[in-house]
């Protein structure tokens, strides 16, 4: 076949580049255009514009597809983090105002306990003016009540104080909260007696058990910085206490009176004391003295390891021992 002039080339053109044309027609027209420049280019024109629309509208399309799902997605995170600082706020509001949590030891004190064999009755007061008390839980164990509070923040659903109404399943010796007694077989217990009875301990020996006695009994408040020495080879056994200032500036009978008090007590709560020892500088004169526990139970008349089997025994002790009445 003769070969296509220009002409019926250029008009098969458009027809060629949207595949219209037949196969014989496009062999005739790929052989001529591969001959004829000008035809070639002509290709190459009408062919690049379009896919360079095409391609130029494919990438549009995509961005504005990232576009739209990049939109999409901040939608969805932000309304996900609003939600959950809602969600949190919430349970927030509802932890402090309703849920609330266990008060902690002095911020709720008893007053007012009344025990009849079983029953108990007191009113809470919560000294944390920030809380009121929401609830109050009973622990029973031997005769011994113990009292939790659970408070909340201060809001219209609670009153400021509550009152404790319990019924126990054995008659009631003795009313606490965790880490204080309040009452005990019929009397109200010193912050005094309760701290001390609850560090009780059978080995003097035992240094640590020693400390947490004597600071429970503010010795180091009344004699400033001391060291301690034990005897525990022999009996009798003994705990050597000596100040380390110069305790002249205090009057020398009250001072005296302290350590005979501060030894009654130690000997009440540690099983295996026979004797306190106090040695110290008195306006710079060594002054010694020492206070057997077999002398003490001789003037209560009784053995004075008794008065630390319960609260209101030692509470009895502390009393007899700050009024002189032994």
């Amino acid at each position: 076949m003769d070969k296509l002039p220009c002409e019926v080339v250029r008009d098969l053109l458009p027809s060629y580049v949207d595949g219209l044309t037949s196969e014989t027609t496009n062999r005739l027209v790929d052989e001529h255009v591969d001959t004829c420049a000008p035809c070639r280019a002509a290709l190459d024109a009408m062919r690049t514009p379009e896919d360079t629309v095409e391609k130029s509208v494919k990438a549009d399309r995509e961005i504005d597809y990232l576009k739209k799902n990049k939109r999409h997605n901040r939608t969805v995170v932000l309304f996900s983090l609003a939600g959950a600082l809602v969600l949190a706020f919430a349970v927030l509001l509802l932890r402090l105002f309703v849920i609330g949590e266990e008060l902690t030891y002095g911020s709720v004190v008893p007053r007012n306990i009344r025990v009849d064999g079983n029953h108990l009755t007191a009113e809470l007061d919560c000294l944390d003016s920030a809380h009121v008390i929401k609830a109050v839980y009973y622990e029973e164990e031997d005769g011994v009540v113990t009292l939790r509070a659970r408070g909340v923040l201060v809001s219209f659903l609670y009153g400021p104080g509550t009152r404790a109404d319990y019924t126990a399943s054995a008659p009631i010796r003795q009313v606490r909260m965790p880490e204080r007694i309040y009452w005990a077989d019929g009397d109200a217990i010193s912050k005094l007696a309760s701290d001390v009875y609850l560090t009780r301990h059978d080995y003097m020996g035992d240094m640590s058990a020693n400390n947490a006695t004597a600071n429970a009994l503010g010795i180091y408040d009344y004699f400033g910085p001391y060291e301690n020495e034990l005897q525990t080879s022999e009996r009798p056994y003994c705990w050597t206490i000596r100040p380390q200032n110069d305790l002249g500036g205090l009057d020398g009978v009250t001072l005296v009176d302290k350590m005979e008090e501060t030894a009654c007590v130690l000997f009440a709560v540690i099983g295996n004391l026979d004797r306190v020892v106090f040695e110290y500088d008195y306006n710079g004169s060594f002054t010694h003295y020492s206070f057997p526990a077999d002398h003490y139970s001789k003037l209560f008349g009784q053995d004075i390891k008794t008065f630390g089997e319960s609260p209101k025994t030692l509470e009895d002790l502390i009393r007899r021992v700050e009024l002189k009445t032994f």
